[in-house]
């Protein structure tokens, strides 16, 4: 798997929980059936990989597209980024 600098990618979780006024993990779990571990890295921005039914089931709960979601920083320390 490859390696990433924790900046390249930006989780807007966080952002979409507080518009749809989800106010915990724990409320977004119950609601999604995705991990609390799964979403609490997604939150702080250090998952190390997403796997496609937990982006299509966030997608879905908060009517939102993936870049909604996540958005690689173009800013970020690319040189850093191994294959």
């Amino acid at each position: 798997m490859p390696d990433y600098p924790k900046d390249f990618f930006i989780f807007k979780l966080e952002d979409l929980m507080w518009k749809n006024r989800i106010k915990s993990i724990n409320e977004l779990s119950e609601q999604t059936k995705i991990s609390r571990s799964s979403l609490t890295a997604m939150k702080k921005g250090t998952t190390r990989m997403l796997h496609l039914p937990t982006v299509y089931t966030l997608c879905r709960k908060f009517n939102c597209g993936i870049d909604d979601l996540v958005q690689v920083n173009k800013e970020g320390s690319s040189e850093n980024w191994t294959n």
